[in-house]
């Protein structure tokens, strides 16, 4: 089937000052800095190593361009083909004081056109720049000041896709623009793709090239065949808006997830898990396979310790796993060329 281009990578690396209390497990490499060069390049090898192939760049606004040339500066990441996954419903409402969310959306379409865009490993699909958009569907919940902005400003949110699109063209070339939707497709599947309530998300779709999906993890954790199932339905879903609007779909997967530990964000009454595991991971893939739509699945996360799905050697609840996850895209990569 030709060359296939798995393993975009989510939330890449960890802030040093979150170890001690975000992170659910220890990376190999120890406490590393987003600075610190040996691991970047450690990671880089290993990336290349076994089949991933992009790295995504996670994005909230202007404010950390300059964290990522260090993250890029000095080591193998330089030779790794990058792609930005813009965090854009948290970075209209996380913005600096005195700034407006029209301001704030500005200025971040503005880095990327004239930062990112210019790196010369910047990603594309025929010809166009990839954005992707982490949980862009939180700009159609009522109730908040970035929701009521795109209702003032705009006619409908395809419009405000088509602005956005608009602002990411450069020189008559468009963006190869992606959606995060959540668990959207999992909706899709148990109510139909006509329930009222989903009506914004899929106007706001239709002005993208593809969507993805973003594990909905239960609080108190669930078995793998749960999981799986509803995973499934997830992709049924996703594939069943993408074949009714022309679009791309992209499964996202993931080899479990566990915020147990987390002292951060997560809730140590009720904390979230997936089963995670080699066996599981390979399951998901497997699944993900039979449902993209183009040659790409993405993987979140490599090295997110804080929710505990990262597939960068470590150890995790006494579990020593070194490069399991890795190999098993390995694995899949070269059973699928």
């Amino acid at each position: 089937s030709g060359h296939r281009d798995w393993g975009s990578i989510l939330a890449f690396l960890q802030n040093e000052e979150r170890w001690d209390d975000c992170a659910v497990g220890t990376s190999a490499v120890g406490k590393y800095s987003m600075r610190d060069e040996e691991a970047l390049n450690r990671h880089g090898d290993q990336m290349r190593g076994h089949g991933v192939s992009r790295l995504q760049f996670d994005f909230v606004n202007g404010h950390n361009w300059d964290t990522f040339l260090e993250t890029r500066e000095g080591s193998v990441l330089e030779e790794v083909p990058l792609e930005v996954m813009y965090v854009i419903d948290n970075s209209m409402r996380w913005r600096g004081p005195g700034t407006t969310v029209e301001e704030e959306l500005e200025d971040a379409l503005g880095t990327i056109t004239e930062e990112f865009f210019e790196q010369e490993n910047y990603a594309e699909r025929d010809g166009r720049p990839i954005v992707k958009f982490w949980s862009i569907r939180g700009v159609t919940i009522e109730g908040n000041e970035v929701n009521d902005y795109i209702e003032d400003e705009f006619d409908g949110f395809r419009e405000f896709g088509d602005y956005i699109r608009d602002q990411l063209t450069v020189d008559g070339i468009e963006p190869y623009m992606i959606a995060g939707f959540g668990d959207t497709g999992y909706v899709i599947h148990e109510h139909g793709i006509d329930a009222h309530w989903l009506e914004d998300q899929i106007d706001l779709a239709r002005s993208f090239d593809a969507v993805t999906n973003w594990p909905a993890p239960e609080a108190g954790g669930i078995s793998l065949r749960e999981d799986l199932e509803r995973l499934e339905k997830d992709y049924r879903g996703f594939k069943k808006l993408a074949d009714d609007e022309a679009m791309d779909f992209i499964p996202l997967i993931y080899p479990g997830h566990d915020d147990r530990g987390n002292e951060c964000w997560a809730d140590p009454e009720n904390p979230h898990s997936l089963p995670r595991g080699e066996s599981e991971f390979e399951e998901r893939f497997e699944l993900a396979d039979q449902y993209r739509t183009i040659d790409r699945i993405d993987i979140a996360s490599f090295n997110d310790w804080g929710e505990g799905h990262m597939i960068e050697p470590g150890d995790i609840r006494g579990e020593d796993y070194g490069n399991k996850y890795l190999e098993v895209i390995r694995n899949f990569v070269g059973n699928n060329q």
